[in-house]
């Protein structure tokens, strides 16, 4: 009953987050170029809607810890639970702080995209259409791989080619400019 509960709430705000964030992309003209991930940082003066999404991404993600007290879920789904919820927040949290919102914003339409056909998939399994969850688990496995090599082609072209060109050797906090090399490097991890 919780698996259920948690995919049918995933799926919902994985597809309504990667909507709104690709109209995000297109209407901020994002998607022009791939410079555009780079270009102008720091990227600290955000139009009200990215800031907005940004915003509704944290709550999303910080309400998630009482919820699992609420929801009573069991002790052997919890340490899962609180360790995706963790790590989807210390992510938005540190690229919305850190001002790399731009390819936080297309990391997060590549994720949330395919993790919505998982949960779709996994709605499929519990209400017992096991043809039809098949078939999406196979997309899943396919697109999952080309995600997370998309992932590592953005953070790559982002963090080691784009911003480098405009490297700072200090931290700047006045001006939000992190783009030194020990903070890129560690976004690369």
């Amino acid at each position: 009953h919780s698996k259920l509960n948690e995919s049918g709430q995933l799926l919902i705000f994985f597809l309504a987050s990667a909507i709104w964030g690709a109209d995000i992309l297109f209407r901020e003209n994002y998607v022009t170029s791939i410079s555009q991930l780079w270009d102008g940082y720091p990227h600290s003066n955000l139009p009200f809607i990215v800031k907005f999404f940004f915003i509704i991404q944290i709550a999303y993600w910080v309400h998630s810890y009482p919820e699992l007290y609420f929801q009573k879920v069991r002790k052997e789904e919890l340490a899962g639970r609180l360790q995706y919820t963790t790590l989807y927040l210390i992510f938005i949290c540190a690229a919305y702080f850190l001002n790399f919102n731009r390819v936080a914003l297309c990391v997060l339409i590549l994720h949330y995209t395919v993790d919505s056909l998982y949960h779709l998939a996994l709605l499929c399994h519990f209400s017992e259409k096991t043809d039809l969850a098949m078939s999406i688990f196979m997309v899943f496995d396919v697109l999952f791989v080309i995600v997370r090599l998309g992932t590592i082609t953005l953070a790559l072209l982002t963090f080691w080619f784009g911003l480098p060109q405009s490297s700072q050797p200090a931290i700047d906090v006045a001006t939000g400019n992190y783009n030194t090399n020990i903070v890129r490097m560690n976004c690369l991890v």
